[in-house]
Formats: structure tokens, C-alpha cells, sequence
């Protein structure tokens, strides 16, 4: 939320064992960012993210995604075909992404495991990624030994 912008919410919840499915119903006098990032959290629970793209909402399944780069304060999702941009920061990405099959791999840069097809160590601690659609990503010093942690922790899940 804005500083100095004042947001006014109200939450209802209706329980009732005779509803067959979750509904989440956004009542709003416009879509602002606000929103868009609540709708975006929601969507990870679906395996989903909201991408826009030419003043377009997209829903993006997270299989898609092969990499999330942050340039100018802002987050940019790369699929196969198309990039879209976030509404959320990279960091509120990671954050939502830590239990999936996402890694951090620098500063501005979150690799989905499931993409990766290669990686390479090199001198001085970095690594270098090979992407399933043959894009090199680095991974920096700083986050290589998380890296590696992770990608352990994400091989021992896929085993069991």
C-alpha cells in the first residue's frame, strides 16, 4: 500500500457447507495497482501469476515462467514466447515463490528450477545457468551457496 494513500477494505467471509468451491469476489471503483498485487497473490495459490502486457491482465502458469528479472524497480516475467510485466516487486515475488521451484540467483534475478538445463560452476564462486531455452543467467557469488542449497532441497522433493 501507498504511503498517503488512505485504503479503505472491508473482508467478508460466508461459510457455509452447501458451497462447492472457493469464490473470491473484488468489489472496487477502479483496478489500481493495489488490487492488481491482491489478485496476483491469490493466483499463486492456483499455480497462476497476473502478468500485464499492452494494457492486457494476463494469468501466467508458473511452469511457463522461465526466469523473473527486476529492471528499473520493476519485475519482468520471461516465458518462451512473451515477457510480462508484474505488479509486484521482485522481492514480494521471491517471497511468494520460496516454496516453489524457484531459485534466487542474483540481485535482480529468480530462475525457475524446472527451466534450468544446465549449470556450470565457475572461478571465483558464480555459476552460470544454461536455460531450457538456451539463455545464459548468472548465478552471483552472494546467492551461490543458497543456490545450491536449494536445488538440493528441490532434488530430494522431487525423489520422494
Amino acid at each position: 500500500m501507498k504511503v498517503g494513500k488512505e485504503t479503505k477494505m472491508k473482508i467478508h467471509i460466508d461459510q457455509d457447507q452447501h458451497y462447492l468451491e472457493t469464490e473470491i469476489v473484488i468489489r472496487c471503483s477502479q483496478i489500481d495497482e493495489d488490487i492488481l498485487r491482491i489478485v496476483s497473490t491469490l493466483r499463486l495459490y492456483q499455480e497462476k501469476i497476473i502478468g500485464l502486457k499492452a494494457k492486457e491482465i494476463h494469468l501466467i502458469d508458473l511452469k511457463t515462467i522461465f526466469y523473473i528479472e527486476s529492471v528499473d524497480k520493476k519485475a519482468f516475467l520471461y516465458t518462451k514466447d512473451d515477457v510480462y510485466e508484474s505488479p509486484l516487486k521482485l522481492y514480494e515475488l521471491e517471497e511468494q515463490l520460496k516454496q516453489r521451484e524457484f531459485l534466487r540467483a542474483s540481485k535482480s534475478t529468480i530462475i525457475n528450477f524446472l527451466k534450468m538445463k544446465t549449470v556450470i560452476p565457475e572461478l571465483g564462486g558464480r555459476m552460470i545457468v544454461i536455460m531450457d531455452n538456451n539463455e545464459k543467467k548468472y548465478v552471483t557469488r552472494k546467492y551461490a551457496n543458497i543456490f545450491k542449497e536449494k536445488i538440493k532441497q528441490i532434488e530430494r522433493s522431487l525423489h520422494v
